[in-house]
């Protein structure tokens, strides 16, 4: 569920605090939303600190779950993010790139200096870098492999469109 900042703020405004029943041992801390989707924070019996987020039973639209802790984002994930045949001409170059400097440079340093950096998509402009990053090379696949299905031209084509635009960012 993609939600503009005013339907976001008004959510955010909308949320109650729902204290665990202290006569009821198995009742936890939650925050709902007024969507009704609820989010429950506590700590197990090991004295770990949990973090449990309940979709009301809707899995089949987009929903992006984000944990920080700190300054540092720690886990990103959204259940729907576009397939190849999905992504924009421009996304779909960004991902090549990413994967070319991946290839050349390896995973670990294209990742920390080449990320992949989407363009149009929303799911995948918010994406972390890393989360980007690993959605690029999932979604290309081994080069020659999308080289040979695509074809070398329209390689070119995307490769030089997101390059284009990232020049021009």
């Amino acid at each position: 569920m993609a939600l503009t900042a005013k339907q976001a703020r008004a959510h955010n405004h909308g949320a109650r605090f729902l204290p665990a029943d202290p006569d009821n041992p198995e009742t936890l801390p939650c925050i709902q939303l007024p969507d009704g989707r609820q989010c429950y924070f506590y700590y197990d019996d090991s004295g770990i600190l949990n973090i449990s987020v309940h979709l009301d039973g809707d899995l089949d639209e987009d929903v992006s779950v984000q944990v920080t802790v700190g300054p540092t984002v720690v886990f990103q994930d959204i259940t729907d993010l576009p397939a190849w045949g999905e992504m924009s001409d421009r996304d779909k170059g960004a991902a090549l790139m990413h994967v070319a400097k991946r290839n050349d440079e390896g995973d670990t340093y294209a990742i920390e200096n080449y990320p992949c950096v989407y363009f149009d998509d929303s799911r995948l402009t918010r994406l972390t870098a890393e989360t980007a990053s690993g959605h690029a090379a999932r979604t290309v696949g081994d080069t020659d492999e999308i080289v040979e299905t695509i074809g070398q031209d329209e390689y070119e084509r995307l490769y030089d469109i997101a390059y284009d635009a990232d020049r021009a960012r």
